[in-house]
């Protein structure tokens, strides 16, 4: 539906507000949001022991830390941690490279991104048909490495001419995707066999927090990459023997850093039993605080590398994925050579 004449397509529509039949569209969608929002708050009204008054922002963050002092979850939180920050690290240059080498559309992004759901619901039944009683270690780890070689595989793209097409992209993007689902079912599959009685959603908070640093540690790595193979649109227009060099190199650093995750994933529960041993084995306050403090550091890290590129000052820096600031940076703007493919 965006891929309509305003942006460049080939539909003789786009959804825009300005066509007639949003008229329409508009008024349903806020009165599907309207009526999420009215269900959601009736059902806190029918929660039993609504009127008690809400815990403290103090002892909600003891009870954090006091979930944080199980193995259960220190352990297996750090792990999905630096798996998380790791494996995600990802070349940010793949997309623009692909609408300046063969004019990635917006329709096929479109049904990239709907395949990626559609692929994670079909994956999730087949792992839960056949694979809750793998080894979830070996299966993660073989997940990560398929991940990176699907993801490696975006280099036929920057060498072969002939592969450069919108929707072999779009495929092996759809391959990467299948690999990522794997992981994020075994994340999903370990918690209930994690979560200890009274500390359920505790437990489940923890992994999800520890989840959302890392994704923006690993949004931030991706970006400050960014800064020492500088590949500005210009550049990847340009399509020199260079500019492919440097994107190789990017893509070559991205996979090493996504295999390097796999040794973190001995410190996930291999089966059900491993689960039950991390349950009933003692606590500790000192991870407790080690891993809270991992947690402060990738918001704080991510967050300051998301200012950084927003503010003019400091967005030509090559710590936050810019191409340098003052006279180095002009020079490395001088007109490059003879482009690749014709």
């Amino acid at each position: 539906l965006y891929d309509g004449p305003k942006q460049g397509g080939h539909m003789p529509f786009a959804l825009s507000l300005r066509t007639w039949w949003a008229v329409g569209v508009a008024p349903a969608g806020g009165m599907l949001v309207a009526g999420v929002f009215t269900h959601v708050r009736d059902a806190e009204r029918a929660l039993p022991g609504r009127d008690e008054a809400a815990p403290s922002v103090a002892a909600a963050l003891g009870r954090f830390r006091a979930c944080l002092r199980r193995p259960a979850a220190h352990r297996v939180g750090v792990a999905l941690f630096c798996i998380t920050s790791l494996s995600l690290v990802t070349n940010s240059a793949s997309n623009a490279a692909a609408i300046q080498w063969f004019g990635y559309s917006n329709l096929q992004y479109g049904v990239d991104n709907t395949m990626s759901y559609v692929t994670l619901t079909i994956v999730l039944q087949l792992l839960k048909a056949y694979a809750l009683h793998c080894d979830w270690r070996a299966l993660f780890s073989s997940a990560i490495f398929g991940m990176q070689a699907f993801y490696a595989s975006f280099l036929i793209v920057v060498w072969c001419c002939w592969a450069r097409n919108g929707w072999f992209y779009v495929f092996l993007n759809i391959d990467n995707q299948v690999a990522y689902d794997v992981t994020f079912f075994l994340s999903v599959v370990m918690v209930p066999e994690l979560v200890e009685p009274g500390l359920e959603g505790v437990t489940y908070g923890a992994f999800t927090t520890l989840t959302n640093a890392a994704q923006n540690v690993a949004s931030a790595v991706s970006v400050q990459l960014l800064g020492v193979w500088p590949l500005s649109n210009a550049a990847l227009a340009a399509d020199t023997h260079e500019t492919r060099a440097d994107v190789t190199r990017l893509q070559v650093a991205c996979c090493l850093a996504g295999l390097a995750a796999i040794p973190f994933t001995l410190l996930l529960p291999s089966q059900k039993h491993d689960c039950a041993r991390l349950r009933d084995a003692p606590s500790s306050r000192t991870m407790a605080d080690a891993v809270l403090a991992l947690i402060v550091l990738g918001m704080l890290y991510g967050a300051t590398m998301s200012i950084l590129p927003i503010v003019p000052a400091t967005s030509c820096l090559k710590l936050v994925g810019g191409s340098g600031c003052g006279a180095a940076a002009a020079a490395d703007d001088d007109a490059p050579g003879a482009a690749y493919c014709a």
